[in-house]
């Protein structure tokens, strides 16, 4: 597995790069605070522009409580936008296998695929290693 440089570490989420594809990876964990989840995604944004990298993975195996209304309607629009301007094109999505494990972060990927999927590839995968394989050629 690609050793990750680390851009960010708190206690909600870290995010690294993968020099080698490249892409970023945000690993979440805990609940989704708001305030932590839109730094998260602002700062992606601007590592997207600075590394020149168009490709996420996101884990979110370690998700315990999901998005509120207002996050995802941000993500949706404002976040989006910004995202395909920095030359945002694919995401891979790490879940739980166990439905009840993974249902938050399930409900997020579904919302996520369900809009952007005419304009940003997503795949769903169970494990990294999957994930990576896959980013390399999205």
């Amino acid at each position: 597995m690609t050793e990750f440089e680390v851009l960010a570490d708190t206690p909600n989420y870290s995010i690294k790069l993968n020099p080698e594809v490249p892409c970023l990876m945000i690993k979440w964990r805990g609940d989704m605070e708001s305030e932590s989840y839109r730094k998260a995604l602002n700062d992606t944004i601007g590592w997207m522009k600075e590394r020149q990298v168009s490709k996420i993975i996101n884990d979110d195996r370690k998700i315990k409580k999901g998005l509120g209304k207002k996050d995802q309607e941000w993500a949706m629009g404002d976040w989006l936008e910004r995202a395909l301007e920095a030359g945002y094109q694919s995401m891979a999505i790490i879940q739980e296998r166990d439905f009840f494990k993974r249902f938050p972060a399930a409900q997020l990927s579904a919302m996520t695929r369900l809009h952007f999927q005419n304009l940003v590839k997503i795949e769903y995968f169970s494990t990294v290693k999957a994930a990576e394989e896959w980013i390399k050629v999205a």
